[in-house]
């Protein structure tokens, strides 16, 4: 965004003249006349920020970023005006405070939308609506391990293909068999061991078993054919066979080399002729009809990500297919009813509009206007989880619902679906779940102090259960007796411990190295390439010469956790610790449950999407005002963050160092000093605690 002098005079001589004209024009009406004018003045403003953002700033990414900083900065503008005017004992009044509140909140919502300009043609997130819709439809064939590797299969199948993309004048020919056999074609391994894995697994073994160990790549490689070549498992004359070659090219070693897991290599990139060397696996799992089904929907997915291979081939290095059973009980029901079209997809999309909807009705009804206003704008404004991750997507927006109206339901004294609704959340998502450790303190702290449970809190805990023993069973029937095994295999055991460069967490506050480094070629004598290489960071390891390019990026961040993980346990444990002393004596629920956000941030690994939880942090306005400013400050400083941090690694790094600090502010600010005096036995517990300072808006 470069401006020049001229161009920077008029844009701020126009800003100055338009607010002057909107200013005395509301002068000179009468008030029936301004209140409309009001509206209709901040709808234009609205309006034209957002057309001077896009001509000033060319890079939309760039222009929502600033745009939505700058809704949050005059956000908090307006509640310190709000706070001078109370000062002066002139305090703004209920309905302007309202008319500011909604305008801003319908600034961030469209901040959030980027101006409704999707980056999705037609809303509806192909990439992700892939993975979702055909991972739960197919999953009883395809598993957590497979959506990838039956892709490649089916694909290859059809051969040449009659293809018309949107807007194409006219159809074209496409051979997708040459596509998918081209040499430098790659997809993601989920999981699933291919016999090139078998065969790397028989070689570890053999060499083990005899103390050996083979330094020299290419004797290594002629060990593995030879495995593969006689087929794996090995029979005995085979193994001894190996056993020969091994004791030909190997050396002594102390002990040898552990025996490799099969599964060590998961979640890495391989070539496509891997796949391809084993196709029946693929089709042995269908029916020939379900084949044939599988195969259209495939080729339905191909035409939208076009033209051309280049989108498609990298949905096909993504992660997989990751939600729990649970999830699957919808997706599959949903996937089912109709085969993949684009009126269909774009249907789909429109539930997450409705769950976001219905997240901000439930904050309305619990906690008022004011709390569903400022979790709109900071929900707006944030730059965490914009909508590029999961806009469009399908039912990427469940979990969040039922999380923020469990939060409602306890306020509103509906304790059974209190419970009900947060179970429903932590088994869609797992993650959901943490926010109970902070709702347990409260169940505890009563247990000890009264020696039994509350009446309240059985109703949640009630609620909890039965919506388990419902769900529970249901997601067997959608997804089969082993899906947990399968799940916690998968996601948790190996999708959750393989680092991505969007995770967000305290795992990668620990595991990433901050230091500062750089390679400077220009002096002399120039710094050598790999002079930040021991740095870890993404900047300075990814190679794309290897068929991963990130994979010494992922070796080298796990080792760094393995070797930092006390101070990891440590944190976490000194955050219980303050969040118990400060929660043991909260008796509402929903405090306790909504400052619980934070063992989401201690305990988890999530993509940055995710991080949408903490609009958990509006309800607590109620109690302590200056929390809603707090949030105001955080959603900027991400955004400034987002702008200048070029390495995704990097800026979820910094992005989840704030989101942290900020939980452990809130925390503090609800710490009393006489709860710590108490608990120490030197003060007497019957002393009037002091009243909570309550916002304005607490009353209300």
């Amino acid at each position: 965004m470069k401006l020049s002098v001229t161009q920077t005079v008029l844009l701020v001589v126009g800003t100055v003249a338009y607010l002057a004209l909107v200013y005395f024009v509301d002068m000179a009406l009468r008030e029936r006349a301004r209140a409309v004018f009001r509206w209709a003045a901040a709808g234009l403003t609205g309006l034209l920020f957002f057309v001077a953002m896009e001509a000033v700033v060319p890079d939309q990414e760039r222009a929502v970023a600033i745009s939505k900083a700058g809704i949050a900065i005059l956000a908090a503008a307006a509640v310190f005006y709000e706070q001078h005017r109370r000062g002066i004992g002139r305090p703004v009044s209920e309905r302007w405070k309202r008319f500011a509140a909604f305008a801003l909140a319908l600034a961030a919502v469209v901040a959030y939308f980027n101006s409704f300009k999707f980056g999705y043609p037609k809303y509806y997130h192909r990439w992700d609506q892939y993975h979702y819709y055909m991972g739960a439809k197919y999953f009883k064939e395809l598993g957590y391990t497979d959506l990838y590797r039956c892709a490649v299969v089916a694909q290859d199948e059809m051969g040449e293909v009659l293809v018309q993309n949107d807007g194409a004048p006219t159809a074209r020919r496409e051979d997708w068999q040459k596509e998918m056999r081209h040499p430098d074609k790659k997809v993601r391994k989920l999981g699933t061991p291919l016999p090139s894995d078998q065969a790397r697994h028989a070689v570890d073994e053999v060499l083990g078993d005899l103390g050996l160990v083979v330094t020299d790549e290419a004797a290594r490689q002629k060990l593995e054919e030879l495995a593969l070549g006689k087929g794996v498992p090995l029979a005995e004359d085979h193994r001894a066979e190996l056993e020969a070659l091994a004791r030909e090219v190997g050396e002594p070693s102390a002990g040898g080399p552990a025996p490799k897991d099969a599964l060590v290599d998961a979640n890495l990139l391989i070539p496509v002729k891997e796949v391809l060397a084993t196709r029946d696996y693929c089709t042995d799992r269908f029916s020939p009809e379900r084949w044939e089904e599988y195969k259209q929907d495939v080729k339905f997915f191909r035409i939208v990500s076009g033209p051309g291979p280049g989108w498609w081939a990298q949905m096909q290095q993504d992660h997989g297919y990751n939600p729990p059973p649970v999830w699957t009980i919808a997706g599959k029901i949903l996937g089912e009813l109709h085969f993949a079209s684009v009126r269909y997809l774009q249907l789909l999309a429109t539930l997450d509009l409705l769950y976001l909807a219905g997240m901000f009705a439930a904050l309305y009804w619990g906690f008022g206007w004011r709390v569903m206003a400022v979790a709109a704008i900071f929900w707006g404004t944030q730059s965490s989880a914009p909508f590029l991750w999961t806009g469009g997507a399908l039912l990427r927006q469940d979990w969040i619902f039922f999380l923020v109206f469990s939060v409602a339901c306890i306020r509103k004294r509906c304790f059974k679906l209190a419970g009900a609704a947060v179970v429903y959340a932590g088994l869609l998502r797992v993650f959901p779940g943490l926010v109970v450790i902070g709702t347990l303190l409260p169940f505890v702290a009563h247990i000890v102090r009264k020696r039994r449970i509350h009446p309240d809190h059985g109703r949640m805990l009630l609620g909890g259960v039965i919506a388990a023993a419902l769900l529970i069973p249901a997601s067997l029937w959608a997804s089969g007796q082993s899906s947990y095994k399968d799940f916690y295999e998968h996601t948790l055991k190996v999708h959750d411990q393989t680092p991505l460069t969007n995770h967000m967490g305290l795992r990668v506050l620990v595991s990433h190295n901050p230091t500062p480094c750089s390679v400077d070629t220009k002096k002399d004598p120039p710094d050598p390439p790999d002079k930040c290489q021991a740095t870890g960071r993404m900047q300075f390891t990814r190679d794309n010469r290897l068929t991963d390019p990130f994979e010494v990026w992922k070796r080298m961040r796990n080792e760094r956790y393995d070797k930092w993980k006390l101070v990891a346990y440590a944190i976490t444990g000194l955050t219980l610790l303050g969040f118990g002393l400060v929660t043991w004596r909260i008796k509402s629920l929903w405090v306790a449950q909504c400052l619980g956000q934070v063992f989401i941030i201690l305990l988890s690994q999530l993509t940055c999407y995710y991080y949408s939880f903490l609009i958990l942090s509006a309800p607590l306005i109620k109690l302590r005002a200056s929390i809603e400013l707090l949030l105001y400050g955080l959603a900027a400083v991400t955004q400034i963050i987002w702008l200048n941090t070029e390495y995704n690694d990097s800026r979820y790094y910094a992005l989840t160092a704030v989101s942290l600090v900020a939980c452990w502010v809130m925390i503090g600010l609800f710490f009393r000093k006489e709860w710590f005096l108490r608990l120490l036995g030197r003060a007497d517990d019957k002393t009037p605690a002091k009243p909570a300072t309550k916002s304005p808006a607490a009353a209300r």
